[in-house]
């Protein structure tokens, strides 16, 4: 039981990082909440997210909030990455994405943080 426990820990901790649940890293200049984090993270790890994929990522299967949560989380998002060029598209009726562009702009914002 014990070691069947430890495998299907292991196989959720590999899922929640391929669907992007595990925070990205994210620069820390960006000064981005928790659950911004987890939203940004699965922006940079995804091509599309639809809001229904960032709902279950960010509040599990329990109780969603009402309303526009995710666009308002997407729109305070959006006000902290602009000073560093990074911005989030949407796509009508299909989710948020990021560019490969801006994926590369973050990843250079990483290794910044990175030297000494």
């Amino acid at each position: 039981m014990k070691e069947e426990n430890e495998r299907l820990r292991a196989r959720i901790a590999e899922l929640e990082e391929f669907v992007g649940v595990t925070a990205a890293k994210v620069p820390i200049s960006f000064a981005l909440g928790h659950r911004q984090s987890q939203l940004f993270g699965l922006l940079l790890s995804r091509p599309l997210v639809p809001k229904e994929a960032a709902m279950s990522v960010i509040y599990g299967d329990g109780d969603w909030p009402e309303g526009t949560i995710i666009e308002a989380m997407i729109h305070h998002l959006r006000r902290k990455l602009k000073p560093f060029g990074i911005e989030i598209k949407t796509v009508v009726g299909g989710g948020y994405y990021v560019s490969a562009t801006m994926k590369d702009r973050v990843r250079k914002f990483l290794e910044l943080e990175k030297q000494p």
